[in-house]
């Protein structure tokens, strides 16, 4: 089912830098609505478009790289990705998604999602490994992790603090080595094809 539904989308999915002009095409309407204020882990929780601003400005840097996710077929924006604590010495950094728009969700775009900044970790910047924190009472996420093929690597009590309680944390990492093998699974049947026709030129 993951293979099937990232076959179908992966080449219909854009990802590119992300820049100012994304707070008014709905990055800042996303951030404030309250389903999305709940699964967030860094303060304020609710921002204004200064502050996005600020943020976006403060996410310019080596070890952060954010994106906006656009439907190539509708030119549709709807959602970011990013990586953080991106640690080149010892080949590891964090990820991050959102879905702003509700009718992309639940429809596997989360999938593909995390295959697209995956793939940037993995090929663009050679590293080995990403991992995420998911707060324990965020189902969707923990489902959508798995289903991808994360590993559950610990849990990390009262990690952060939210409407003045402390959560636990669910962590959940993807290595290089596992992504080559998602890879192979999705392009399967188009390797088969290509070294099919080599093989019948040679033949020729």
């Amino acid at each position: 089912m993951v293979i099937e539904e990232l076959k179908k989308k992966i080449d219909l999915v854009k990802i590119e830098k992300i820049k100012q002009k994304h707070i008014n095409l709905g990055w800042y309407k996303w951030v404030n609505k309250s389903e999305i204020v709940n699964v967030l882990n860094q303060p304020p929780y609710r921002y204004t478009k200064n502050q996005l601003k600020t943020y976006l400005k403060n996410s310019d840097n080596k070890n952060t790289k954010m994106f906006a996710v656009t439907d190539q077929r509708l030119n549709k924006y709807f959602g970011n990705i990013r990586l953080t604590n991106i640690n080149k010495d010892n080949s590891f950094c964090n990820y991050g998604r959102l879905i702003g728009e509700n009718s992309y969700k639940k429809k596997g775009y989360g999938l593909v999602m995390l295959y697209k900044i995956c793939e940037y970790a993995f090929k663009t910047l050679k590293l080995n490994k990403v991992s995420t924190y998911v707060y324990t009472d965020n189902k969707n996420s923990i489902n959508s992790n798995k289903a991808f093929g994360m590993k559950k690597e610990g849990l990390l009590k009262g990690q952060f603090i939210k409407n003045g309680k402390f959560k636990d944390v669910v962590i959940f990492s993807f290595f290089s080595s596992d992504f080559l093998k998602l890879e192979k699974k999705i392009y399967k049947k188009w390797i088969y094809i290509e070294k099919t026709l080599i093989n019948y030129i040679i033949k020729l």
